[in-house]
């Protein structure tokens, strides 16, 4: 089988979506102009071996995607990580695969089921395991869209499919053992990432860093493969006290140049920024590094992501042993359009060995790592610490206090107070234009009882949790109810409708089986839609 690759200048600089025939030798792909091609092959990120070998499928760490092809198939690699996903969609003897949610639907002329509220809550569901996420979801069509976690997708000519597991590196003996292999594979990264037979798009290692554990250890690691540049936040979350978290200080000492930036910027933005970050369905999360644009591009972004599941000591305990990687929130999941349009590749430092979590849990509990502990075993990472004391930092410039500048949109909180005037009267414009739908009797339900059922469970989780602090023990409130019906539906339910409507007229372009540069046929869907959202041409 064999590529057929069409740049199309207008689509994000790294998104790519592929239309296969069944029966056909060719799949037809179409890409940004950033997106690295090669005949048999072509990739949008970096992966730890030589650039020229087209080592993506077999590579213990890939960050972004791409995809082979061989004589009688071709496969579609996702990252190594979980952070991002592939994703595909069956359509009458053609098969469409992605690394845009938005742009699959697009090439689909589909969308969301306007009906089903749960998408945030069912993808956000791959935080409790990759092997348990939700992995098919309903669309407007009647179709069923296909998630792609940490996998490759083989397709053959008639469409058949099947996945194979990504390898993931091994475990680790001791703190020694583990910081050489950082180092090592970093340092491959990098030379694939800066390799001079990239054509389209080579990345420079840009790194972020703040007062807590994750990112200043993950500063010191980018500068030991010549990472110059970092970027940082003034103030936390103000649920977090909202207090100082400049890495400015920090970063002087590693001799590296900070700029610092405010992580409430998007809130004065016009664009519907939100809209870039809540199209993913990981609840938008990230779009406080939106800030951080002006220093992103081609840049190989290390981040300090889910470092608190993989290096923490004590609230992971109950999951050390674990099969499979179960994470706290979704950290690091939303920047996926964000990263596409602007053009860099997210390298969430601890992810790289998540498949690795129970040794480093014994490493971090290790009679070893003691000297690294500190008193407050809920903010307790003796593998970050060490890493950053040895690197100079005195113990009483960071770690100190937990605090977080990401902004969640999947909790109730007033969607006024957390997004930008001119987001939330769009959003507000949107929900009004809706064609009322009756629903599923399960939406129906978690609409009329799950107020009440949330307010007893949150009163016995408080208990629970308070009894267990006494006691000394870890507990996570909520572990008890799927995390479907954690909390009440509210109008956050719709954020991820109104995401991909605003985020859609950014892929609308020519299909590939026209004539380059042949006029998009208005169908009756698209022109349907265009009738119902008259302000869709506003996207990001």
């Amino acid at each position: 089988m064999i590529f057929e690759f069409r740049p199309v200048a207008s689509l994000p600089r790294l998104a790519w979506c592929a239309r296969l025939r069944r029966g056909e030798e060719a799949v037809r792909v179409l890409h940004g102009a950033a997106v690295e091609t090669a005949g048999h092959w072509f990739v949008e990120g970096v992966w730890n071996g030589p650039f020229g070998e087209a080592g993506i499928l077999d590579a213990t760490m890939l960050l972004g995607s791409g995809g082979r092809a061989e004589s009688t198939h071709v496969s579609f690699a996702a990252a190594s990580h979980p952070m991002d996903r592939l994703q595909y969609l069956r359509l009458p003897d053609e098969l469409l695969i992605s690394n845009s949610l938005t742009f699959l639907l697009a090439q689909g002329e589909d969308g969301p089921d306007p009906d089903h509220r749960f998408y945030d809550r069912d993808i956000i569901g791959f935080v409790d395991g990759v092997s348990a996420a939700v992995r098919r979801l309903p669309t407007r069509r009647g179709r069923v869209l296909e998630l792609l976690y940490c996998a490759n997708l083989t397709v053959d000519r008639d469409l058949r499919v099947s996945e194979q597991r990504r390898p993931q590196p091994r475990g680790f003996t001791d703190y020694a053992d583990y910081v050489r292999f950082l180092t090592a594979e970093l340092a491959a990264l990098d030379r694939n990432a800066r390799d001079p037979g990239r054509l389209r798009s080579r990345y420079e290692p840009l790194a972020t860093i703040s007062t807590g554990y994750d990112s200043p250890a993950c500063a010191v690691l980018a500068r030991s493969i010549g990472c110059t540049r970092a970027v940082t936040v003034g103030a936390a979350r103000p649920e977090y006290g909202g207090g100082a978290d400049s890495g400015l200080e920090l970063g002087r000492r590693l001799g590296l140049t900070v700029t610092e930036y405010d992580r409430a910027a998007y809130l004065r933005r016009d664009d519907l920024i939100e809209a870039e970050f809540l199209a993913v369905g990981t609840g938008g999360e990230d779009v406080v590094m939106s800030a951080f644009e002006p220093e992103l591009r081609d840049t190989l972004f290390f981040t300090g992501f889910l470092g608190d599941t993989l290096w923490g000591r004590l609230h992971a305990l109950r999951d050390r042993e674990a099969a499979d990687f179960r994470m706290r929130f979704p950290a690091g999941a939303s920047l996926t359009e964000f990263r596409l349009r602007v053009g860099f590749v997210h390298l969430p430092v601890p992810l790289l060995t998540y498949g690795s979590q129970p040794s480093l849990h014994r490493i971090s509990n290790s009679q070893a790592m003691r000297p690294w502990r500190v008193r407050n075993p809920h903010y307790d990472r003796p593998i970050p610490r060490r890493l950053v004391e040895e690197a100079g930092i005195p113990r009483e410039l960071f770690g100190r206090r937990k605090r977080a500048v990401t902004q969640p949109f999947y909790h109730n909180e007033p969607l006024r107070q957390i997004m930008s005037q001119r987001s939330y009267r769009d959003f507000l414009d949107f929900c009004g234009a809706r064609r009322p739908g009756h629903g599923s009797r399960e939406q129906a339900l978690a609409l009329a009882v799950l107020p009440r059922v949330h307010a007893v469970q949150s009163l016995v989780s408080r208990g629970l949790s308070f009894a267990a602090g006494w006691l000394g023990i870890s507990f996570t409130p909520g572990a008890w109810v799927h995390r479907r019906y954690r909390q009440p539906l509210g109008e956050n339910a719709l954020t991820f409708h109104w995401a991909q409507d605003r985020l859609g007229p950014r892929y609308d372009v020519a299909a590939d089986r026209l004539d380059p540069g042949a006029p998009l046929p208005v169908t009756a869907d698209r022109a349907e839609a265009r009738r119902l959202t008259p302000a869709a041409s506003h996207g990001p």
